[in-house]
């Protein structure tokens, strides 16, 4: 799926629709052509990058497009449309990379020609020209910390959990295990077991059916460390279904109106995002420096958000989320 928005001040616009692609084709000379690859179109997380994105290419007169996979975090997919930008000249290259041994030849390339790439995970400075997104390692032991201040609220003298992940060779979500197997460590004085990693194959029915299969077979089985957003759905379902409100600790990974009436139903004992508009926005406003040659941070991490209980309505007030 592709989507395009190009403006430029003063110039003439005349909206087309070919083949599935949605245009604005403008008239305006030097204008910034940047492409995000999103993992999906639309959700809380991906449609808000996507509009962050939209409104800054708008503001900047840029040419901006807004790509997907036909399927959902598929990374051949997402390395063919890559390789797709290139091929098309564009300026800026915006994406989140996974595995760089899949995207190598699109970064060598991108190096190559000249093509600035800016990816939602931090895989070094000599892969990318800049870093915008969520810091994977950071986020996970915020996640930590807040499984082992559960854990200690519900007086638990052991924390026995599984962690789900959309793949278990997603290198950044790896990292985002890491971190909070090393936060639950350093804030837990008691016993902890990670019981086994699973693949929610970005299905949070898939996520479900995995940490009951789980919770049968390990009946201590006490929390969930959700890498993924699909993980955090199929956990906060797995409570409901199991009466588990209370009981066992699980934490959602978006600022929805869903999210916040799960917080409040028990089924999630808080709930968390970044600025997600904000990193779309800053996708442009980073590579802006970067394409006239100002100083950079390389690396532009967005802050993590929680909402607890007691925080739900009035952080649903002052956002405008209407709750059931």
């Amino acid at each position: 799926m592709k989507k395009r928005v190009a403006v430029a001040a003063m110039a003439a616009v005349m909206a087309v629709s070919m083949m599935g692609m949605t245009s604005v084709a403008v008239q305006a000379d030097d204008i910034v052509k940047i492409v995000t690859i999103g993992v999906q179109s639309g959700g809380s997380y991906w449609g808000n990058i996507e509009k962050g994105f939209t409104e800054a290419c708008e503001e900047l007169g840029w040419e901006g497009d807004y790509w997907t996979p036909q399927n959902a975090g598929n990374d051949s997919e997402m390395v063919q449309l890559a390789e797709n930008a290139l091929t098309q000249g564009y300026d800026a290259i915006c994406m989140e990379i996974n595995d760089l041994d899949m995207y190598g030849d699109v970064i060598s390339r991108a190096k190559e020609d000249g093509v600035k790439l800016i990816s939602l995970t931090d895989v070094g400075e000599e892969n990318c020209d800049a870093f915008v997104g969520i810091d994977s390692y950071a986020s996970g032991y915020s996640q930590g910390e807040k499984i082992a201040e559960f854990a200690k609220q519900l007086e638990y003298d052991s924390i026995n959990y599984v962690t789900l992940m959309s793949t278990t060779d997603n290198a950044s979500q790896l990292k985002n295990r890491q971190g909070i197997a090393d936060a639950i460590a350093e804030n837990f004085d008691g016993e902890v077991n990670e019981i086994d990693i699973a693949a929610t194959d970005s299905n949070a029915a898939t996520a479900q059916d995995k940490l009951s299969a789980f919770y049968l077979a390990n009946p201590d089985l006490n929390a969930v460390a959700s890498v993924d957003l699909y993980a955090a759905l199929g956990a906060a379902q797995f409570v409901d279904e199991n009466g588990l409100e209370g009981k066992f600790i699980a934490t959602g990974l978006e600022l929805t109106a869903d999210a916040f009436n799960r917080v409040l139903d028990g089924d999630l004992m808080a709930t968390s995002s970044v600025d997600s508009v904000g990193i779309g926005k800053n996708f442009c406003y980073v590579a802006q420096k970067i394409l006239n040659g100002e100083d950079y941070d390389y690396s532009n991490p967005a802050e993590k958000i929680w909402v607890l209980p007691d925080e739900v309505e009035s952080y649903c007030a002052e956002n405008g989320i209407e709750l059931n």
